[in-house]
């Protein structure tokens, strides 16, 4: 009997919080401290220099990659541009001619927004609402020339395999709705 590859699927979020749990706990303060440490130097994945325990694990692995890989592409952009970003009024300068330039690449608003925050992770000290304006004010250009297409949330071909199945079984006036609240 032929065996297909079994796929590796992601543990439920309930289930990572209850390993998490069974992990970090213990009888007492001190087992659970014992434990504690053992679970901080088996997780070392920063993303900036002097970053805590905690605030590496704020954001899933995953998550942390993506932000790794926007960051190092927003970087490669200021430095092939001859750009300072050391200051966060520069930082916002840099953000805001990346933005103007995914723009033009054909980036949509949701990797805008996705860059904006892999760089306000990797700078906590900008992520306050009152910095990084001229970058937040660029998004919402870009939201404005891009504003996204709305689309029926099911195909239109599936609603009409529902209706010919309702039809069939002679339930024209259910199916004529279905047809009349998908187009309208």
């Amino acid at each position: 009997m032929l065996r297909g590859k079994s796929v590796k699927t992601q543990p439920s979020l309930g289930m990572r919080r209850f390993l998490i749990r069974k992990s970090t706990q213990g009888h007492n303060k001190e087992d659970k401290a014992a434990k504690r440490k053992r679970l901080i130097q088996a997780t070392k994945m920063e993303r900036f220099p002097n970053q805590s325990f905690l605030e590496q694990v704020a954001v899933s692995h995953e998550v942390a990659l993506d932000y790794q890989r926007r960051m190092r592409a927003f970087m490669n952009f200021v430095n092939l541009l001859g750009l300072v970003a050391n200051t966060p009024a520069k930082l916002d300068e840099c953000l805001t001619e990346y933005l103007n330039y995914m723009f033009e690449e054909g980036c949509d608003i949701s990797e805008g927004s996705k860059t904006l925050v892999a760089v306000l992770d990797n700078r906590p000290e900008c992520s306050h609402k009152t910095m990084m304006t001229r970058s937040r004010r660029g998004l919402r250009g870009l939201t404005n020339m891009d504003p996204g297409s709305t689309r029926p949330p099911i195909p239109f071909a599936l609603i009409a395999l529902i209706a010919s199945r309702l039809m069939q079984q002679r339930l024209n006036e259910s199916a004529l709705a279905i047809l009349l609240v998908f187009s309208a």
